[in-house]
C-alpha cells in the first residue's frame, strides 16, 4: 500500500510540474507578441501601442513628477515623439525645456524653433512666448512688427491671456513697444466687441481686468464694469462675483450695495455655493444692506446643503438658526443632525463649533434629554481643540 501511495504521489507531482510549463509557456508567448517596456516607476507599454496624447501625458508626468519620479530626459523624450506626431503641446513643452534650462543646455534659439513648430499647430501658449522673445530680443534682434504679430495671432483664436499680456505691455510699455494708453484702450475696445460678438466671457474678462489692474481716470473703471457686465451676461460667474466684490467698494468703484446683492444672488442662482453662503451669512446678521431675515437665510444655507452635502461651517450655520430664540420654526432635531455631522466631518473650528453648540443643546435640554454630564463632557472636548488650536 505504502508503495502504491508513493506512485500516485509521484505521478501528481509530474502532472503538477507539466501543467507549470505549459502555464509558463503561454505567459513567455503572451510577452513575445505583445511586447512590453519598463519605465522608471512602473510598466509602460510600447511607444507603438501608445497615441500622441498619451505620450504627450506620460512627458508631463515625467515633467511634473506626477505619479513618478521626475525626469527631465524621460519627459523630453516623451514629448519628442509626441511632438513628431503632431502634438502641438508637446513641441510648446519642449520649447520651455530649452527656454528655462530644464534637463537640456538653456538655449533660446531651439527654444524658439520648438515654439514655432507648436504655433504653427496652433498652440497659443507659444505664440505668446514668441510675441515675449520678440519684443524683449530674447535671442532675436527685437521687433515690435514680428512680436505683435504673434499676440495677434494668438488673440485670433480667442486667447484671454494674449489679450491680458498685450493690453498690459500696451498699457505700461515693455521691450522694444513704448507706453501709449490711447493705443491700449482702442485694443482693448476691439477686443472686446470681437470677444463679445464669439461669446468668449473669458476675453471679455481680459479686457476688463486689463482696464481695472491700469485705470488711470474715471473712463477706466467705466470700461472695466461695462466688460465685466458683458461677461456676467454671458454666465460668467467669475465676473459675477468679481462685480459683487467691485460694487462693495473694491478697486475704485464707489459702494453700490444694491448692485452686490443683484450680482451675488446671480451668481448664487447658477449654483454658486459660495454666493448662497453669502447671502446665507448677510441675511441672517442683517449685512450690505439687507434687512435681517432668518428665513431667507434658512433658504439659501439649505440650498447650498443642497448643492455641497459636506460644507460642515454652513451646517453650523443653519444649526444655529434652527435653535435660535428668534426663530419661530426651530428644528432641535435637525440643529442635532447638522451638528453631529460637522463634528464628524468639520476640521478643528468647525468641530469646536459644533461641540460647543452640543453641549448647549444638553444642558438646556434641547432636542435631547438633558444631561449636565455629557454636557460637561462635550464642553472640556471643545477646550481641548482650542487649547491645541492656541
Amino acid at each position: 500500500m505504502k508503495t502504491v501511495k508513493s506512485e500516485t504521489w509521484e505521478l501528481r507531482m509530474r502532472k503538477l510540474l507539466v501543467q507549470a510549463m505549459c502555464i509558463l509557456l503561454f505567459i513567455l508567448a503572451l510577452c513575445s507578441a505583445a511586447p512590453i517596456s519598463f519605465a522608471q516607476d512602473g510598466l509602460q507599454e510600447t511607444d507603438d501601442a501608445l497615441s500622441t496624447e498619451e505620450m504627450l501625458n506620460l512627458g508631463l508626468s515625467y515633467y511634473n513628477g506626477d505619479g513618478v519620479q521626475q525626469n527631465y530626459s524621460t519627459a523630453q523624450k516623451w514629448f519628442e515623439k509626441s511632438a513628431e506626431e503632431g502634438s502641438a503641446e508637446a513641441a510648446f513643452y519642449l520649447g520651455q525645456m530649452y527656454f528655462e534650462g530644464n534637463g537640456v543646455k538653456r538655449s533660446y534659439g531651439q527654444a524658439r524653433e520648438w515654439f514655432i513648430k507648436a504655433a504653427d499647430a496652433g498652440n497659443t501658449d507659444a505664440m505668446r512666448m514668441l510675441g515675449y522673445f520678440y519684443l524683449a530680443g530674447v535671442g532675436v534682434v527685437p521687433s515690435e512688427a514680428e512680436g505683435t504679430a504673434f499676440y495677434e495671432k494668438a488673440i485670433a483664436l480667442g486667447d484671454p491671456e494674449a489679450i491680458a499680456q498685450y493690453g498690459s505691455i500696451l498699457f505700461q510699455g515693455y521691450g522694444c513697444v513704448a507706453r501709449d494708453e490711447v493705443k491700449a484702450k482702442e485694443f482693448l475696445e476691439n477686443a472686446g466687441n470681437e470677444a463679445l460678438s464669439c461669446g468668449n466671457a473669458d476675453a471679455l474678462l481680459a479686457v476688463a481686468r486689463v482696464y481695472g489692474n491700469y485705470a488711470t481716470d474715471w473712463s477706466c473703471n467705466e470700461r472695466f464694469l461695462y466688460w465685466e457686465e458683458q461677461a456676467a451676461d454671458l454666465g460668467s460667474v467669475d465676473a459675477m462675483m468679481y462685480l459683487a466684490d467691485a460694487y462693495r467698494g473694491f478697486y475704485g468703484i464707489p459702494q453700490n450695495l444694491a448692485k452686490v446683492i443683484e450680482f451675488t444672488e446671480r451668481a448664487a442662482e447658477t449654483g454658486h455655493t459660495p454666493a448662497m453662503k453669502m447671502l446665507g451669512d448677510w441675511y441672517e446678521n442683517g449685512e450690505n444692506g439687507l434687512r435681517k431675515d432668518l428665513n431667507k437665510a434658512v433658504y439659501w444655507y439649505s440650498r447650498c446643503l443642497e448643492t455641497d452635502e459636506t460644507d460642515p461651517t454652513v451646517m453650523c450655520f443653519l444649526a444655529d438658526i434652527y435653535r435660535s430664540a428668534e426663530y419661530t420654526e426651530k428644528n432641535y432635531g435637525e440643529a442635532l443632525r447638522l451638528y453631529e455631522q460637522a463634528l464628524e466631518i468639520g476640521n478643528n473650528i468647525e468641530q469646536f463649533m459644533a461641540l460647543r453648540a452640543l453641549s448647549e443643546m444638553y444642558e438646556k435640554g434641547q432636542g435631547v434629554e438633558a444631561d449636565p454630564a455629557k454636557a460637561m463632557e462635550l464642553t472640556q472636548q471643545a477646550d481641548t481643540i482650542l487649547q491645541n488650536l492656541g
